[in-house]
């Protein structure tokens, strides 16, 4: 059984539970939350980013020239999706009872290395909204909007030297040389991928359409939160996130519970019943 929990503030998540109001945040968010409040976990520096460092096998050259411009060891260069920093993301954990909890006195419980992750990634959070019914919620959050992209978040091997081939695959579209040379105004980002073994390049680009990809693939530091995240691809937010009017989860449905009791006393086996 699947069951989506949001954890956080009481305070905010109150307002989801009485109003069906939901808080959708925007990159530049996560990575100032890190960046500034130093908590990785709630925050990511690298979120919408594409991370390059200094490495002996990596290099960098000036197009039209050819002139060798690889950066020095200790350097690395952030790559921005622009586009994808302003799309706005509703962000929840998806719990898989067969695998996520443990029977302890004949309760289903949350396993602790579950919680473990949760309270060192959210050091604020004081409490879980349980939604009770994930087909419903994937429902109506598809029938709020008029465009909106939903799943899992998936966690390719990241290098200490920046983003992988694997994560590459994952957050942009695989296209021909021709393709990568032709000036095509639609693609917000190239790249190639020149393999060390000698095999023929790869090339790779994002639309603009697709800038919303790189929302659902994160470094494998934050696995242990299972995010599933709702994504508004057609939406534009500058400064911060805002809340949206999600209706059709009635409140019936929802049960709001203090970090404590979700943690060691709510019993996944009420919502089998």
């Amino acid at each position: 059984m699947k069951v989506f929990v949001k954890f956080g503030q009481k305070k905010h998540l109150r307002r989801s539970l009485r109003y069906n109001r939901y808080y959708f945040g925007i990159a530049k968010q996560y990575k100032t939350i890190e960046t500034q409040q130093k908590i990785k976990g709630q925050g990511d520096n690298r979120e919408a980013t594409l991370t390059v460092k200094g490495i002996d096998s990596a290099k960098m050259v000036q197009y039209q020239t050819g002139e060798d411009r690889s950066l020095p060891p200790s350097s690395k260069i952030e790559i921005l999706n622009d586009e994808a920093a302003h799309i706005p993301a509703y962000c929840l954990s998806l719990i898989d009872t067969e695998k996520n909890c443990v029977l302890s006195n004949g309760k289903k419980l949350i396993s602790p290395g579950f919680m473990k992750t949760i309270r060192e990634h959210f050091p604020n959070a004081d409490a879980a909204l349980i939604f009770r019914n994930y087909n419903l919620v994937c429902k109506a959050f598809e029938h709020a909007f008029s465009s909106v992209r939903m799943g899992e978040i998936t966690y390719p091997w990241m290098s200490e030297n920046g983003a992988s081939i694997e994560y590459i695959e994952h957050t942009m579209t695989e296209i021909t040389e021709r393709e990568y040379y032709a000036s095509i105004p639609y693609l917000i980002m190239k790249c190639i991928f020149t393999p060390t073994d000698g095999s023929p390049n790869r090339y790779f680009s994002t639309a603009k359409k697709d800038a919303y990809k790189i929302l659902f693939c994160k470094e494998p530091f934050f696995s242990g939160e299972q995010e599933y995240r709702f994504v508004l691809p057609n939406t534009r937010l500058e400064e911060h996130g805002e809340e949206f009017l999600v209706r059709g989860i009635p409140k019936t449905e929802k049960t709001l519970l203090s970090i404590d009791d979700f943690s060691y006393e709510f019993d996944f086996l009420d919502l089998m019943n």
